[in-house]
């Protein structure tokens, strides 16, 4: 009897692990993610590459229907930076990327220069331990 309940306990531990295996770090369900891909035929970015703001509406619209809200944690600090790029861009004539084409050389350390105008300089080094 104890190892029967001993059994029962592990199996629960284990599918409550295997459960929160399943959410990715926003906390969305895997398996829904993937079902919403295939329903709105948006193909996966690549890792480190934003989806399109149609592609979001789309995904976030099928998960709403499914019951699943992505996580919304506004960041002050990365809202300013958006609106410094933007800032940027506009004001040195540059176009607005329309896909996931790098800037140019040229480009980049235009930008590089205004942001740090704006007082955004380079990102901190991490310290080695």
């Amino acid at each position: 009897m104890k190892t029967r309940i001993m059994t029962l306990t592990f199996a629960l531990l284990l599918s409550s692990l295997t459960a929160e295996a399943q959410l990715d770090r926003q906390g969305l369900k895997k398996n829904d993610v993937e079902a919403c891909l295939t329903e709105t035929k948006v193909k996966r970015p690549a890792p480190g590459v934003a989806p399109t703001p149609e592609d979001r509406q789309k995904m976030d619209a099928c998960l709403r229907k499914k019951g699943v809200m992505r996580k919304e944690t506004p960041d002050p600090k990365r809202e300013a930076f958006k609106k410094a790029v933007d800032s940027c861009l506009v004001e040195n004539g540059i176009p607005m990327p329309k896909d996931a084409t790098p800037p140019s050389e040229k480009e980049r350390s235009i930008v590089e220069a205004c942001l740090t105008k704006k007082g955004f300089g380079p990102p901190a080094k991490a310290k080695k331990k």
